[in-house]
C-alpha cells in the first residue's frame, strides 16, 4: 500500500522592498522552450530566482497570459499574483488568470481557498466582475453568494456545491441537477416573487444588509490598501435562504426521478405548490430569454482617502466631561488646516480639542477640511459630534449656509456603520444624529426642515406633504404608507416608483382643485414640543425647549380615505399594465371632484420613472417632459364637478382583517364572506367577472392563512387548485 505524501513546501522567503521594481523589470523577459524547474517556496521574490527558474517562470507566464495552464509550482504562482494585484498594467488580467488557475486545478499547486481568497479580493480591490461562486470558508463565501442570487441572477455553474451539498451522503444515489436547469429555476422564481410580491430571492429570504471588514491579499506581497470594507446582504445559515435554495435543488431533483419513475427526496414546505410548478416546468424547456449583467461587490477601503467614505459608529467608545476650554479651543482651531493623513479612531463619543492625540488632531483637522470641500471621506461618529458642535455654535456665517453644511453632512453619512464587536464585523445603520441636529438647528433659525425622508417624524413628515402638494418633491413609500393608512386597507406590492407616482398625481389633482386640498378636507394646523440639541453642546443663551406648527395632514380621516383611493387606483392600473390588460376607465372621484382618464396618466407618469436612471443617494429623477405631457392629456379628458362627498363620495369599506378558524380548505370555505364565495364560483364556472383588487388580495390573504399558498394568479383561478376549490365551495 502506498503512503499518502504531504507535498513538500519549499521555506518562505519573504520578499523585499524592492519587489515591485523586480516585477516591471522583469515584466518582458524573453520566451524560451525552457523545461520545469520546481520552485517550491510558498513565498519568493523574483531576485531569489535562478536563471532556470526565471527562463521557466517567463514561459509560464506567457503561456497563462495566453489562456493556457502548464506545470507549475508554489513560487511562479506566488510570483504572479503578485504581479497581478500589484501593477496597475496587469490588473486586468487577474481576475481572467486566477480563474484559469482555479479551473485547472491538478497543475497549480497553491492551496484552492487561497486562490478562491484571491479571486474576492481582486474583486473587492478593483470593482472586477464577481461570477462564480467562491466555495471559501469564511465571509467572502457569504458575499459571493449574496452577489450572484441578487437580481438579475448570475448563471450558477456548480448547484451542487451552491446549495451546501443537499443530498449529503446520499449524494451518489441521484443525478446531479444540471446548472442550466438550476439556473433557468431560480430565474424563474425570482421573476416570480417580483411580480408577486415586489421582492426577489434574496430581499425575500436574505437577512439585513451586513457590512465586513477584510484585510486583502493576507498571504500575498502587497502594496495597496488592505483594510476594505464589503456590503452585501446576509444569506448565511441565519437567515432562510440555504433552506430555500436547498428547496429548490431538491425540488429539481424530484422532477428528474419523476420523469425516470423513482422515488423524490423530500423537499421542504418552504417551497409553496406554486413554486413546485414552475420549477416543473424548467424541466426540458427552452430556458426563457433573460438579461444578465456583470456583478460587482459593493466594496471600498475604510482608510481610502477618497470622495466615498462611512461613518463608524464606535462600540465602547469614551465619554468625557466637557473641558472649560472648549468654546475658547473652537474659536482657536476654527482656521486651521493639517496635511493629508490616514484615518485614526477618535475613541470618544464626544473628542474635543484638549483630550485628542496629535494623530487624531491632525486627522480631524484634514477631515474637516475636506468636507468643507465637500469630499467626505471616511471618519467616525466622534469627529462628527465635534464638527457639528462647531456649526450650531458658528455665528459669524449665515444660518442658511451653515444649515447647508449640516445637510451635507448627513446625506454623505447617511449609511452609517455600526461597530458590532471587536472582530471587525459591522452592521448598517442610520445614526440620527446629524439629521436630528439638522432639525433642532432648522427650528432654531426658523429655516425650512429636512424632508422625512432624510429625518422621520410626525413634525417633518407632515412639512413633507405640504411641501410635496406645491413643490416638485416625491413623499417616500414611509410616507405614503403613512398617509394612505396602507395596512388598514392591506396593499401589497408598494415600492418607491408607486410613491413617486402617488406624489406627482396628488400634486397634479392640487393644481386642479379650486379650493385645494387642505381646504376640502378641513385640515388644521397642529402643535409639537422639541427640545432641541439634546446630545450636543451649544454656548449662549439659545433655549433648548420649542414649540413648532405645522398642517397635520396624519390626523384627517377625509384626506386619509381620499389618499386610500388615490393609492388603490395606482396599484390596480399598475397590475392591469403588468398583466398586459386594457383597464375599463370608468369615473373616479377624488377630494370631491370627479375625474376621467386618470389611469392612463398613472402610467405615463410611471413609463416617465421606470426609464430615467435613478442614483441611490439623490433619489428619482423627474422626466419633466413626460409629465407635462401626462399632464395636458389629463387637461383634455378630465370632467370635473363638485359633488356632495357624503352622498357620492363614500369610499370602499376596508377589507375586514379576518382570520380562518381553522387550517385547510374546510377553514378557507369557512373564512370567505359572501362576495368572496360569489366570485370564486364565478370563476370556476368560467364566466368573466370584474375583479377588485382588493377582493382578489382579501381572498388570497385567507388562502395564505389556511392552505400557504394563493388561489387567483394574475386574475384567473391557479390550476392546481380549481378541483379541490369545486370539491370544498360545493358543500359551502
Amino acid at each position: 500500500m502506498r503512503d499518502f505524501v504531504i507535498p513538500s513546501r519549499g521555506r518562505a522567503i519573504e520578499p523585499g522592498e524592492d519587489f515591485i521594481e523586480q516585477m516591471r523589470s522583469h515584466l518582458d523577459d524573453p520566451v524560451t522552450d525552457a523545461e520545469f524547474v520546481p520552485c517550491p517556496n510558498s513565498k519568493i521574490d523574483l531576485a531569489h530566482l535562478k536563471d532556470p527558474q526565471l527562463a521557466y517562470y517567463a514561459r509560464w507566464r506567457d503561456q497563462l497570459r495566453k489562456g493556457n495552464v502548464m506545470q507549475s509550482d508554489l513560487g511562479y504562482e506566488y510570483i504572479r499574483i503578485c504581479e497581478l494585484i500589484n501593477l496597475p498594467e496587469e490588473r486586468e488580467y487577474a481576475a481572467k488568470q486566477i480563474d484559469l488557475l482555479l479551473e485547472n486545478r491538478k497543475l497549480v499547486k497553491t492551496n484552492y481557498r487561497t486562490l478562491m481568497a484571491v479571486r474576492f479580493d481582486i474583486s473587492a480591490a478593483f470593482g472586477d466582475r464577481i461570477d462564480s461562486y467562491l466555495d471559501s470558508d469564511d465571509t467572502r463565501a457569504v458575499a459571493s453568494k449574496a452577489a450572484l442570487i441578487c437580481t438579475p441572477i448570475s448563471f450558477i455553474g456548480s448547484p451542487e456545491r451552491f446549495c451546501g451539498n443537499p443530498l449529503g451522503e446520499s449524494s451518489f444515489e441521484y443525478d446531479d441537477v444540471g446548472p442550466e436547469y438550476f439556473t433557468a429555476s431560480v430565474r424563474a422564481l425570482d421573476t416570480y416573487l417580483i411580480n408577486t410580491t415586489g421582492k426577489g430571492i434574496l430581499d425575500t429570504f436574505g437577512g439585513s444588509v451586513l457590512s465586513v471588514n477584510i484585510r486583502l491579499f493576507d498571504d500575498f506581497f502587497y502594496k495597496g490598501e488592505r483594510l476594505c470594507r464589503i456590503d452585501f446582504t446576509d444569506c448565511s445559515g441565519d437567515t432562510r435562504l440555504p433552506e430555500f435554495l436547498r428547496a429548490i435543488y431538491l425540488c429539481c431533483i424530484g422532477v428528474m426521478c419523476r420523469e425516470d419513475g423513482r422515488e423524490a427526496p423530500n423537499v421542504s414546505r418552504i417551497l409553496t405548490k406554486e413554486m413546485r410548478a414552475i420549477i416543473t416546468r424548467q424541466y426540458g424547456a427552452e430556458p426563457d430569454p433573460y438579461d444578465e449583467e456583470d456583478k460587482h461587490l459593493g466594496a471600498w477601503s475604510l482608510s481610502e482617502n477618497g470622495s466615498r467614505g462611512v461613518m463608524i459608529i464606535q462600540s465602547g467608545a469614551r465619554e468625557y466631561e466637557v473641558g472649560s476650554s472648549f468654546r475658547d479651543d473652537i474659536v482657536k482651531h476654527a482656521k486651521s488646516v493639517s496635511e493629508e493623513c490616514r484615518y485614526v479612531p477618535s475613541g470618544a463619543v464626544n473628542p474635543q480639542y484638549s483630550t485628542m492625540s496629535g494623530e487624531q488632531l491632525g486627522f480631524y483637522l484634514y477631515w474637516r477640511d475636506q468636507a468643507r470641500q465637500g469630499n467626505f471621506i471616511t471618519t467616525d461618529s466622534g469627529y462628527v459630534w465635534l464638527r457639528l458642535c462647531e456649526l450650531i455654535n458658528d455665528t459669524e456665517r449665515d444660518p442658511k449656509e451653515v444649515y447647508g453644511d449640516i445637510i451635507a453632512l448627513g446625506n454623505a453619512y447617511r449609511d452609517a456603520t455600526i461597530l458590532s464587536d471587536p472582530t471587525g464585523m459591522f452592521r448598517i445603520g442610520h445614526d440620527d444624529l446629524i439629521m436630528r441636529t439638522a432639525l433642532d438647528y432648522a427650528v432654531d433659525k426658523g429655516l425650512e426642515p429636512p424632508l422625512e425622508s432624510e429625518y422621520a417624524c410626525t413634525y417633518t413628515v407632515n412639512r413633507s406633504m405640504l411641501r410635496a402638494l406645491s413643490e416638485d418633491i416625491d413623499l417616500s413609500l414611509d410616507a405614503v404608507k403613512f398617509f394612505s393608512n396602507a395596512d388598514r386597507y392591506k396593499f401589497r406590492r408598494l415600492d418607491e416608483n408607486v410613491a413617486a407616482v402617488f406624489s406627482r398625481m396628488l400634486r397634479m389633482i392640487e393644481g386642479q382643485i379650486q379650493e385645494g386640498i387642505v381646504e376640502y378636507c378641513g385640515i388644521k394646523e397642529d402643535y409639537w414640543n422639541l427640545s432641541i440639541y439634546d446630545r450636543l453642546v451649544l454656548f449662549g443663551p439659545s433655549s433648548r425647549e420649542c414649540t413648532v406648527s405645522t398642517l397635520n395632514f396624519g390626523d384627517n380621516e377625509v384626506f386619509e380615505e381620499n389618499c386610500g383611493k388615490l393609492l388603490s387606483l395606482i396599484r390596480s392600473s399598475l397590475n392591469y399594465m403588468q398583466e398586459g390588460k386594457k383597464r375599463f376607465e370608468e369615473e373616479t372621484v377624488l377630494f370631491g371632484h370627479r375625474f376621467i382618464g386618470l389611469t392612463p396618466t398613472v402610467l405615463d407618469f410611471h413609463g416617465g420613472l421606470v426609464q430615467t436612471p435613478k442614483d441611490s443617494r439623490s433619489g428619482l429623477v423627474l422626466n419633466r417632459g413626460e409629465i407635462e405631457s401626462a399632464q395636458q392629456a389629463l387637461m383634455s379628458t378630465v370632467e370635473m364637478m363638485k359633488v356632495d362627498y357624503e352622498e357620492e363620495a363614500v369610499p370602499e369599506e376596508p377589507v375586514k382583517d379576518e382570520k380562518p378558524a381553522e387550517k385547510g380548505w374546510k377553514g378557507f370555505a369557512e373564512t370567505l364572506d359572501d362576495s368572496q364565495l360569489d366570485l370564486l364560483m364565478k370563476l370556476l364556472a368560467g364566466e368573466q367577472v370584474r375583479m377588485s383588487p382588493k377582493v382578489i388580495d382579501s381572498i388570497n390573504d385567507i388562502s395564505m392563512d389556511c392552505i400557504g399558498d394563493i388561489v387567483i394568479d394574475s386574475g384567473e383561478l391557479v390550476k392546481d387548485y380549481r378541483q379541490d376549490l369545486s370539491a370544498v365551495l360545493k358543500n359551502s
